[in-house]
């Protein structure tokens, strides 16, 4: 059985003289949690569309589980896409049965799936009363409905709160810690560095890069100094082959790490010095930061 669930081959989408997916070439293996990253208007939506068969493509191809798309392989993904729609008037339960009608699955799983999505207590309301988060939990209890494979989000946090940000992530992390393999559209960086495993950058339909999300920050390892010679720290330090740079800010020192260097191995060649540090901790670099270094640099180049 292979290891790769998804694999889509250049898909074009085009509207009139707007490029939507550009020549997207993008792999997906079992158990991952996948963020599809980018402004709005890149192309998210439209690439899940084109996945989950609502959206034709233009140009290109697709795989699901190595085998072309069909209603079998199709059974295997449960998804939500942009805002959750059901029938105001209806409570949780009846909602769900029409989708498990229409996925052609028993109601014996819809209670489990309201309690694993904490809206047990709140089945008998109807969807009219639920607030945007229920909202959204409601649909990703219907995703679960046949216990698929595969699950597919289109913003799951879009519009919530903290409070309701927070309650979809632990969500979909406690998800994926059972074996579901996860494809997350969003447009918010600091949810797809706390949920992912894997990102996917798009900007205007382009794939910009595709890979581990802390292979995608790990060059800016930063490390948060203190001690009581800090002018005789940085002197001993920025003959260190590890040293990058450095900065002070707030009586610390800011010691970049080039790649393949370490805080013990820094904190090994500080003691060697007879250098003792007080005080380290590590400022791993952020999403946002090299997310926007990367449309910029995309940016120049088309320019």
């Amino acid at each position: 059985m292979t290891d790769i669930i998804l694999n889509t081959f250049g898909l074009v989408k085009q509207y009139g003289r707007i490029t939507a997916v550009d020549s997207l070439d993008l792999s997906v293996c079992r158990g991952e949690v996948h963020g599809i990253l980018g402004p709005n208007g890149s192309g998210k939506t439209t690439t899940l569309g084109i996945l989950l068969g609502v959206i034709k493509q233009g140009n290109g191809s697709f795989t699901w589980f190595d085998s072309e798309p069909s209603a079998l392989n199709r059974r295997r993904i449960g998804s939500t896409l942009e805002m959750p729609l059901f029938y105001p008037y209806l409570n949780g339960v009846d909602n769900l049965k029409i989708v498990s009608d229409i996925r052609g699955c028993g109601y014996d799983a819809i209670d489990p799936v309201l309690k694993r999505v904490g809206l047990y207590d709140r089945r008998t309301s109807r969807f009219k009363t639920y607030s945007l988060g229920m909202k959204q939990r409601l649909a990703i209890a219907a995703a679960l409905l046949g216990n698929p494979e595969v699950l597919i989000f289109d913003e799951p946090t879009n519009g919530l709160d903290p409070q309701g940000i927070a309650e979809i992530r632990q969500l979909i992390i406690s998800i994926a810690h059972e074996g579901k393999t996860i494809i997350m559209a969003s447009h918010l960086l600091d949810e797809v560095q706390k949920t992912c495993s894997h990102v996917t950058v798009l900007s205007k339909g382009k794939r910009l890069y595709s890979g581990k999300v802390s292979e995608f920050i790990r060059n800016d390892l930063t490390v948060e100094v203190g001690c009581d010679n800090l002018d005789s720290m940085i002197q001993e330090v920025s003959a260190w082959p590890g040293y990058d740079h450095h900065e002070i800010s707030g009586g610390m020192v800011l010691i970049k790490l080039k790649e393949g260097y370490n805080p013990g191995m820094l904190n090994a060649f500080a003691f060697s010095k007879h250098i003792v540090i007080q005080h380290l901790s590590i400022r791993n670099g952020s999403l946002e930061k090299h997310f926007l270094e990367l449309l910029n640099e995309n940016h120049e180049i088309n320019h």
